[in-house]
């Protein structure tokens, strides 16, 4: 269910997610939305206004009814005259796409931002460390629109996201999986000694990272597609590195797959929707 604004008015004081359509001789001092009606601190279904005008069930006595109608009569006829202008807010969109390696999964997540027909920014977190590397990049370059705005980045993305919804209303982040391998390197860690303290404290940093950028992508209208390796599906590895990436890897992946309203398993070039809500 949307969210709604209002534009031209300021923001109540005690719900800012929320600005009030009072015109400014009524100097509400609580909040409005067309969701969830009038609403004050405590909870109430009526307001406190200026003018005397007192109304709650919860804290304000008497509560005043008549005034209560009035406030809603007087909001319907300034929206009538269209002193108010009321538009819908577009909430963010998070779309996982998950696959083995060259399943077509970054093809296919590149296929879902072209369909937005829109202003997209790609956000890359590859660091390429030999030739072959760097030939993939390339490749991958070469395969996107040359108006996207490419973001290479792999720590800190959450800081980022605010100004790219400024200026971008779809975003690619290609991909998860080398986001979680440069953080890990990044770390001083000696994967075949360290203790299992040492790597939940890893884990944890990484998975706040993710938590953080969920977040922020939330508070936007972005269409947000997260492309992600699904690795899990092998067998144990035999070397504690291995198990301990795709362990976190595996984490992470559930992190993104239970905030995002569309997840796609890609298999041979096949998108497959494992999930839609």
């Amino acid at each position: 269910m949307p969210c709604y604004e209002f534009v031209q008015n300021r923001e109540c004081e005690h719900f800012p997610c929320h600005p009030t359509p009072y015109p400014e001789e009524f100097n509400c001092l609580f909040c409005y939305c067309p969701l969830y009606g009038l609403k004050n601190k405590c909870g109430g279904n009526f307001v406190y206004l200026k003018n005397g005008i007192k109304s709650c069930i919860n804290c304000l006595k008497p509560h005043d009814k008549e005034g209560y109608r009035h406030v809603q009569s007087h909001i319907k006829e300034v929206m009538e005259l269209g002193k108010l202008e009321v538009k819908e807010k577009k909430m963010s969109k998070i779309v996982l796409v998950t696959g083995g390696a060259r399943s077509g999964k970054s093809t296919y997540a590149e296929q879902l931002c072209k369909e937005q027909n829109n202003s997209t920014a790609y956000i890359a977190t590859s660091v390429p460390f030999d030739d072959d590397f760097r030939e993939r990049v390339k490749k991958h370059q070469q395969s996107r629109p040359n108006h996207w705005t490419t973001y290479e980045v792999y720590e800190d993305i959450y800081k980022q996201i605010g100004e790219i919804g400024k200026k971008h209303e779809t975003v690619i982040l290609d991909c998860v999986t080398l986001m979680v391998n440069n953080l890990m390197f990044k770390e001083n860690i000696d994967y075949d000694t360290c203790s299992q303290e040492d790597i939940d404290q890893l884990e944890k940093h990484i998975k706040e990272q993710v938590a953080k950028l969920i977040e922020e992508i939330e508070k936007t209208s972005l269409y947000f597609v997260a492309v992600t390796n699904e690795i899990g599906l092998s067998p144990v590895a035999d070397n504690r590195l291995t198990r301990i990436y795709t362990d976190i890897i595996g984490r992470v992946n559930q992190q993104f797959a239970k905030s995002a309203r569309e997840v796609y398993l890609v298999v041979s070039g096949i998108p497959v929707c494992i999930k839609q809500s």
